[in-house]
């Protein structure tokens, strides 16, 4: 009897092991997730093509003090401003690439990496302004292609919210009517959704780097740009441009992105931190950027820069209404449920 008794423990034994095992391993899993992260500190470059002077530049070196704050030191981030790192296009390609490296993008650019569905958000007169363009971004049309990009382009958002107004005209003759664009070389970003734009105008589209628009401009390679008011006098574009036309055509997401791959190897506490700041910063931007457009626009007259705001609206929708129809490779009904996502916000 006590050699069966026996048996019968050792067997009892084994059986319970792998409970045992198990248990085991599910304290060390949650006692890993409650650590801090392997390494101690990671160290991100963020890319960005402004000036140190922008509005852009100053909230961005905000942000990346308030990220440090924040997380002990365990993040730090080495800003190169003025394309430092190369082209927008450029920076992008490292982060799919997985990078340890944060960039500014916007959402054309966003839609050459594999969702071309991004690409209607730098469409023309999409948005009524800034806050409408901010409201779709929480939404659940958003949301997908947000997702859709870290998983298919290696490409994590971290904030595309960072707008200081719409984009306006600038050269050194009115563009009051699309008749004022024929012909005329016009600088672009290098992505399909502003060429396009712009062959629509009449425009001969010429796709030059944000930090050689001055040369440019200057040595007569274009005629006119395209640019936000907040980018025209950290980049002292108003020496070689003297007109302004505030046609608002485009409202474009913009922000910073970083490596999907380098997102998700960080602790959930150090992923809330990030997005949570680039987000915040994106907010302070577009507040800042409200309040100081009256004052940058009386600064560029002052510098003899003629502001024209008597603009042709109608004829400037007229002349693009045919972009939604103009890219094979977006989803069927994209436009429509642009618009049903716009309608549902009101």
């Amino acid at each position: 009897m006590r050699s069966s008794d026996s048996k019968k423990t050792r067997l009892l034994a084994v059986l319970l092991l792998p409970a045992v095992l198990l248990v085991s391993a599910c304290g060390s899993t949650s006692a890993t997730e409650d650590s801090s992260p392997a390494l101690d500190e990671i160290t991100l470059r963020l890319a960005h093509p402004y000036a140190p002077s922008a509005l852009q530049a100053i909230e961005l070196e905000k942000v990346a003090g308030r990220v440090e704050d924040r997380s002990d030191g365990r993040i730090r981030i080495e800003i190169f401003p003025s394309g430092e790192l190369g082209a927008i296009p450029d920076s992008m390609e490292q982060v799919a690439s997985g990078a340890n490296m944060i960039a500014w993008f916007d959402a054309a650019i966003a839609s050459t990496a594999g969702v071309p569905e991004l690409g209607i958000l730098g469409g023309p007169f999409l948005f009524d302004g800034t806050e409408q363009a901010r409201e779709f971004l929480r939404g659940d049309l958003f949301a997908e292609w947000e997702q859709k990009l870290a998983d298919e382009a290696n490409i994590r958002v971290l904030g595309l919210n960072w707008f200081t107004g719409a984009r306006h005209l600038h050269g050194n003759k009115s563009f009051e009517s699309p008749d004022d664009l024929k012909g005329l070389k016009m600088r672009v970003v290098q992505a399909p959704t502003y060429i396009k734009i712009f062959e629509m105008l009449g425009a001969v589209p010429t796709a030059i780097d944000f930090v050689e628009v001055y040369s440019a401009l200057d040595q007569g390679v274009v005629d006119a740009y395209d640019t936000l008011i907040s980018a025209i006098k950290p980049m002292h574009f108003e020496e070689v441009a003297k007109d302004l036309t505030l046609t608002g055509h485009i409202v474009m997401p913009s922000g910073v992105s970083m490596s999907e791959e380098v997102y998700q190897s960080l602790t959930k506490d150090l992923q809330d931190i990030l997005y949570e700041e680039f987000q915040a910063g994106g907010v302070n931007l577009g507040k800042e950027a409200a309040a100081a457009e009256g004052d940058m626009l009386a600064q560029l007259e002052a510098d003899g820069v003629n502001i024209h705001r008597d603009v042709d609206f109608n004829a400037y929708r007229e002349a693009t209404k045919d972009y939604y129809t103009s890219f094979p490779e977006w989803p069927a009904g994209l436009y429509d449920a642009v618009l049903a996502e716009l309608a549902r916000l009101e």
